[in-house]
């Protein structure tokens, strides 16, 4: 069996990370197990690291770059410009698009134990009813297999329903509910389908009022996701590009957004009335 090509530097931060990652475990002579002892990992994740199939988090990148600089003494020659190094890369490949967004951003979604979503353009992809979700992706002028999407946005959906399920807190803008989309009757299967929803302990819908002044959440929508054991992550898309943030104190402005988005937000009972309306005028 052909060994697998190492990712190719030049391509992409994250492939640079891969790279660096492979070259500083063997100049300090480490096996997979002792590196992975290291940044809290497993053999078998330091390989997928060092492939480029998993990126390297903020925080394994502060252990590993902690270890490197208590060896300064003995690695001068070689080891003596990388402190913060891995910190440093890690903090810039956040902003840069990934080949494969989408397996990515389900990723961090199906490990969060809470999620808090704003959004201003459509409902929530884990709120989308099968008919709702085809409509919109249909509607995009991006070439796409617009099946298997669909596949994977409802299998997304079985997180609200598992064993232990995050806790969805969503803030949605008013507009969306009564954007119309092919036919009348999608739409009102779409509410109905948030109502229901509003029933599960686990998630939280509210929705700001049209009424409101111009307010931050207009730049776009975004997501909080938070991690038993680990810091949070912000994440954000547009059109044709996405942005996972790993830095504490980016994560910190959506979280203060998050919270003046929620200020301005019905309450529940009135979000509920406010969908329920909307559903009976469709």
């Amino acid at each position: 069996m052909s060994r697998r090509q190492p990712p190719d530097p030049r391509l992409s931060l994250r492939n640079l990370i891969a790279a660096e990652l492979r070259l500083i475990r063997r100049e300090l002579r480490l096996s997979g197990v002792e590196f992975g002892e290291i940044i809290h990992l497993d053999k078998t994740m330091i390989s997928r690291l060092e492939s480029g199939e998993r990126p390297l988090q903020l925080d394994q990148a502060k252990l590993l770059d902690a270890h490197i600089a208590s060896l300064r003494p003995r690695y001068t020659d070689n080891l003596d410009n990388v402190h913060a190094r891995f910190e440093a890369l890690v903090t810039l490949a956040s902003g840069e698009p990934s080949d494969d967004w989408g397996r990515e951003h389900e990723r961090h979604e199906q490990r969060a134990h809470a999620i808090q979503v704003w959004e201003s353009g459509y409902i929530p992809g884990l709120f989308q009813t099968a008919d709702y979700a085809r409509s919109m992706i249909s509607a995009t002028d991006v070439p796409m297999d617009v099946d298997k999407l669909l596949a994977r946005r409802l299998d997304r959906q079985q997180i609200l329903t598992r064993d232990n399920p995050p806790q969805v807190w969503a803030l949605i803008d008013a507009g969306i509910l009564m954007r119309p989309t092919d036919n009348p009757s999608i739409m009102r299967g779409q509410l109905a389908h948030l109502l229901e929803l509003t029933e599960l302990p686990n998630v939280t819908i509210r929705v700001v009022p049209q009424d409101v002044p111009l307010h931050q959440g207009l730049d776009g929508a975004f997501k909080i996701f938070k991690f038993t054991g680990a810091l949070p992550l912000g994440y954000t898309e547009a059109a044709f590009g996405w942005r996972l943030v790993s830095d504490p104190s980016e994560v910190d402005l959506f979280a203060l957004r998050w919270e003046r988005l929620s200020a301005l937000a019905l309450p529940v009972s009135a979000s509920k009335a406010t969908i329920r309306e909307h559903m009976e005028t469709m």
